[in-house]
């Protein structure tokens, strides 16, 4: 319960919708890059070549007969579709009668729109959402067709395979039964026969850090690098690690605590290597009955890392892929090659495999195939067009072939590659047409970051060659923004150029692997040999996503990239920081800090450090002149995290999520992190009193983000923002191990581990809960139980796999529970609910028809898009299939033309009259809910944000609680939060709605700039979140 009659106002982040001006024309839309990952985004449907512009939020249509000549007069439509639509597939015919139409996926719109070729026109689509309206067919990807009945579509986030069904007059519907991928991120699909196959994109290949499990020995699991079948262990899961009672009546113990302390309380600089470990799930590719649905026939193993794409020629089953060197630690085991690029291929009669593998790099030619990313076969099957995503175009080196880096190969049905030519920038999608005997004639290249197409003349599968390049789309990224997104996905970066930025963090996210890149050497070659319980040696790293950089520098646990602060004393430095701030941020701003990192990159990992790394254009180590580096850095502080994926409507916090906030941030009803009564970690005098403790926590207001914890080594710590999606967390990947997974499991049912020798059997229970008479005796409290133990929660099942949520809870089962008491459950859906700047329905879409223009349920969904609207946080826009467009302005509760032919005044419609004429004309029509226009790409307007009161956050210490507002449930109620970025016409909202009522003044201390809220109706008793949404669109 609450320990006061004060109200805790909690600060949140948001995002939200920007005034239209006094004259009541359509306003503008505005725009943000998600690097969202397209599948198969460029397709053939006899004469039409179809493509999807994921950054233009529409697909375009072309007639092939007028290709390559006259591109512009080729285009027949530009069809606006869902935000960010990444894959495509063309329904087959089963009668000449049949309508023509298209799948296609909107990644961040979470839907599918269906499109009449003959209308050339959306006519449906098809989303669904849970009780709460939470989208259930979040981040669509790959989609394909087993039948002009069935079709099927790859959920990311969700981890299922959506099926839709249709009807004799081809209207689409999901069916009830969703097939399960017990993996991470299934993308791209292909279908031989009546096999679906699906391919996990984060498939993994077993790597982990050392741990043990509870109950390991030595003896039991040895230490052995190098093992194929598993590497062994090294540091064991455990709160103590030896026990010695010399006298139980006196409470004379010896204890040494164990690594599991050390990292989350003292060191989390764990040197280590990383291992194979055989235990962990490595599904790669689920094949199902297209029929009968249900569980997986079969489940392919061993396949590769990171799968991008599928193809399928009678039997044989083709995929492109990344494989992971990640095992091999140092940069000189690596030797320049981060991955190997593959193409791996199997028959399926129908029992799919066994899988041969070929390294792309090893080809006749001498060039690198970074990437492998968009397959397609010819029509006999004896030929293969494979785009290469590492490619920017950029012609090499006259000299040296192997700078050349090719946008298309082709291969022949065993995947030797024959030819290569180059295209444009990042190409990862191909479509390719089959002459009258099948072989090879044409490809259709997207090159997907300078939006544009290449037509490519394959007849000569040894020399194919560029006959035309088109643009495509309109897309909305800035040039500077454009370039650095290139730059970061181009294999140049690497001397090899058989990788790039983006194959470790692809999609601007990450790989799910952790590296040993912070030293040369491995630590096993160390002379003499590093010893990671007494030494700093190097740790292994998990890669960290790029999405949502700004306002979280520095940019690496250590602090040693893009770090504006300095180091603390004490700080625990690697060889590689010398505790010296990286860059001014006053004068050098985020992306100059930012260019800090591009230059230590470019001259470290991506780098030969064989003779030491060569200078480049620059005269720095390194690729990249000094425009590219520049251009690279903006990039990166320019991609955003998609949408929160289980944000209400409303953008109100759900009950769970607000006892998350207490839980993690404010410890209001005395059972959170700061628990002394729960947790072992206050008593034994080492745990902050919040995870958002300024001083001592890790995860600070507003972004969860902290430099320098006290708590942990003077580590920083990146944002909480996008845990959703990542299943590889903390700085060396520790917990997300199998092993302390498995433990977690064991704790959460109630099954913690008994005796182990090494503790000498007087204590049992450890990492779960404690019990010991001496312990207790020693720590003069009760260690067993803990209230809720066992929590029940569902942390891993092998069956299963590896989950977001599972590794997150694992956390607070054995790493933090004994420490703090507290669970994670809570936590995990604040963190899958909080803001990223924008608002809940951002990305929504409803389709009407003239027979459900007035439905109840048409009013239910367009009432939701018009309420935002109203509010102002969105631009909601109606698309016809008669292409007439119109947006919604709430000040005027109008829908006004985007473009009007007579010049006069636009007098607007209401919603009723608009849905009339969807009616009248017979029409559908397409709404779909924008950003604001005040909202840009990598543009000076930024996402507000808040936090505590300025001077209370400089003065806290260990100990603390936050500073969070606590107003009396009276009327008339003021107090004070730290503010930055809010514009002084910003609206207030609480809980998700805008107060009307609400005032704020703005202010500056030498600490930093505030907001004095008023409160002018009182809110009841409880905990609140308020936030600001400024009227350039940012919530």
């Amino acid at each position: 319960m609450l320990r006061s009659s004060w109200i805790p106002v909690f600060a949140s982040l948001a995002l939200i919708g920007s005034a239209c001006g006094e004259n009541p024309k359509a306003p503008a839309l505005g725009a943000q890059l998600f690097s969202s990952p397209q599948v198969n985004a460029i397709a053939l449907s006899k004469s039409k070549l179809l493509v999807a512009n994921t950054t233009s939020a529409s697909v375009s249509v072309y007639d092939t007969h007028l290709l390559p000549g006259d591109p512009g007069g080729a285009l027949l439509a530009e069809i606006p579709v869902g935000i960010d639509p990444v894959g495509i597939a063309v329904r087959p015919k089963a009668a000449p009668s049949d309508p023509r139409l298209v799948l296609v996926t909107n990644h961040i719109s979470d839907s599918i729109s269906v499109i009449d070729l003959g209308q050339l026109a959306v006519v449906q689509t098809l989303q669904a959402f849970d009780a709460n309206g939470v989208s259930t067919t979040d981040a669509p990807t790959g989609v394909v067709f087993a039948s002009p009945q069935r079709a099927f579509v790859a959920l990311d986030d969700r981890d299922e395979v959506l099926v839709i069904d249709f009807d004799a007059s081809g209207q689409a519907s999901i069916n009830a039964e969703r097939l399960p991928i017990t993996a991470q991120a299934p993308r791209a699909m292909t279908v031989v026969g009546d096999r679906l196959l699906v391919g996990a994109f984060e498939s993994g290949n077993q790597t982990e850090f050392p741990n043990c499990g509870p109950l390991d020995t030595p003896a039991t699991a040895p230490f052995l690098p190098g093992d194929p079948h598993d590497e062994g262990c090294l540091f064991y899961n455990r709160f103590l690690e030896t026990l010695v009672v010399n006298d139980i009546f006196t409470g004379d113990i010896d204890l040494d605590f164990g690594v599991i302390v050390d990292f989350a309380a003292r060191n989390p600089n764990i040197g280590g290597e990383v291992v194979i470990d055989r235990d962990r799930p490595d599904r790669d590719v689920f094949v199902f009955d297209v029929n009968a649905l249900g569980a997986p026939l079969q489940v392919i193993e061993g396949i590769s890392t990171l799968l991008y794409g599928f193809e399928s020629a009678g039997e044989r089953v083709y995929v492109t892929s990344t494989e992971g060197r990640n095992d091999l630690d140092g940069l000189e085991d690596l030797g320049n090659r981060m991955f190997e690029n593959r193409l791996s291929y199997f028959d399926c009669t129908p029992v799919c495999g066994p899988a041969q593998h070929v390294d792309l790099d090893a080809n006749p030619h001498g060039v690198p195939v970074p990437t492998p990313y968009g397959v397609r076969a010819s029509a006999n099957g004896q030929a293969l067009v494979m785009s290469v995503a590492g490619s920017d175009g950029v012609p090499g080196l006259a000299e040296d072939p192997g700078t050349d880096i090719p946008g298309l190969v082709t291969l022949d049905a065993d995947g030797n590659v024959l030819g290569h030519v180059q295209t444009g920038a990042i190409p990862q999608a191909v479509a390719l047409a089959s002459d009258d005997f099948g072989d090879a004639e044409t490809a259709y290249v997207l090159n997907t970051v300078d939006s544009t197409v290449s037509v490519v003349d394959v007849r000569d599968l040894a020399n194919p060659q560029v006959v035309a390049t088109f643009g495509v789309g309109n897309d909305p990224t800035p040039a500077d923004v454009r370039a650095g997104r290139i730059n970061f996905m181009s294999a140049r970066a690497s001397t090899s150029g058989t990788f790039s930025c983006e194959s470790c963090h692809p999609n601007a996210n990450t790989d799910q692997l952790i590296w040993t890149i912070n030293s040369v050497a491995a630590p096993s070659d160390f002379e003499p040999a590093c010893d990671p319980f007494t030494e700093n040696c190097p740790e292994p790293r998990t890669t960290m996503p790029i999405r949502g950089l700004r306002d979280t520098l520095p940019l690496h646990w250590l602090g040693n990239l893009a770090d504006p602060f300095p180091d603390q004393d004490g700080q625990l430095f690697q060889p590689e920081d010398d505790g010296a701030p990286d860059c001014d941020l006053a004068v050098d701003g985020e992306v100059g800090c930012a260019r800090h990192l591009v230059n230590a990159s470019l001259s470290g990992v991506m780098c030969d450090p064989t003779g030491g790394c060569a200078p480049g254009p620059t005269g720095l180590p390194g690729a990249f002149t000094e425009q590219e580096r520049n251009d690279l850095a903006k990039f990166m502080m320019s991609v955003s995290y998609p949408p929160s994926p289980t944000r209400r409507p409303d953008d109100a916090l759900s009950p769970t999520a607000m006892q998350g906030v207490t839980d993690f941030f404010t410890d209001e009803d005395g059972l959170g992190v700061g628990s002394s009564a729960i947790g072992v970690g206050q008593a034994v005098g080492f745990a902050p009193i919040t995870c958002a403790d300024n001083s001592g926590g890790c995860h600070a207001l507003p972004h969860g983000a902290s430099t320098n914890s006290i708590t942990v080594g003077a580590f920083d710590a990146p944002t909480m923002r996008g845990l959703w999606d990542r299943h590889i967390n903390f700085s060396n990947g520790s917990p997300s191990s199998e092993e302390v997974l498995r433990a977690g499991e064991d704790c959460a049912k109630g099954n913690p581990p008994g005796f182990h020798p090494i503790l000498g059997g007087f204590l049992t229970g450890d990492p779960c809960a404690l019990d010991s008479p001496a312990i207790e005796a020693l720590l003069g409290f009760t260690l067993d139980p803990f209230p809720g133990d066992p929590s029940g929660f569902d942390i891993y099942d092998p069956a299963v796999g590896i989950t977001e949520r599972g590794v997150f809870l694992a956390t607070f089962e054995s790493l933090f529970h004994i420490a703090y008491g507290v669970r994670g459950a809570a936590m995990w859906e604040f963190f899958s609910e909080m803001s990223i700047g924008f608002p809940a329905l951002y990305g929504r879409q409803v389709t009407v028809n003239a027979g459900d223009a007035f439905s109840p349920a048409t009013a239910d969904a367009l009432g939701e898009l018009v309420a935002a609207g109203d509010a102002d946080k969105l631009v909601i826009e109606v698309r016809f299939s008669g292409r007439r467009e119109y947006r919604y302005v709430g000040k005027y509760g109008r829908w006004f033309e985007t473009v009007t032919g007579n010049g006069k005044a636009n007098v607007g419609l209401t919603t009723d009259e608009l849905l009339q004429q969807v009616v009248d004309w017979d029409q559908s029509a397409t709404f779909t809910a924008h950003l604001k226009g005040g909202i840009s790409i990598g543009g000076a307007d930024r996402q507000p944000l808040l936090h505590v009161d300025p001077d209370l956050k400089a003065t806290e210490e260990i100990g603390d609680l936050l500073a969070i507002p606590r107003p009396a449930p009276l009327p008339n109620q003021t107090f004070r939060i730290g503010g930055i970025y809010v514009d002084p016409a910003a609206t207030l909202l609480v809980n998700g709605a805008p107060c009307g009522d609400c005032s704020f003044v703005m202010g500056t201390t030498p600490n930093g700039d505030y907001l004095d809220v008023t409160l002018v109706d009182a809110l009841p008793y409880g905990t609140h979140v308020m936030q600001v949404m400024n009227p350039d669109g940012w919530l």
